[in-house]
């Protein structure tokens, strides 16, 4: 597959699926589609918090793989 993968601590997996994203200080909020949320088993956005060092990082690299830039 050429794209990017959700998976989470279950196992549980989609390909692609991100609709929106939006990127703070430590955290990532992943809006995705209804499909998606339906196999992953979610109800609400996925959030992602993390060391708020590693933003930039994400900043980054981040638009590439969730908009195909990369």
């Amino acid at each position: 597959m050429d794209t990017y993968s959700v998976t989470l601590r279950t196992g549980a997996t989609f390909y692609g699926g991100v609709e929106r994203w939006e990127l703070g200080l430590g955290h990532l909020v992943l809006n995705l589609s209804k499909q998606a949320m339906g196999v992953l088993g979610l109800e609400d956005a996925l959030v992602i918090e993390f060391d708020p060092k590693e933003t930039k990082d994400l900043e980054v690299w981040l638009p590439r793989v969730l908009e195909g830039d990369g």
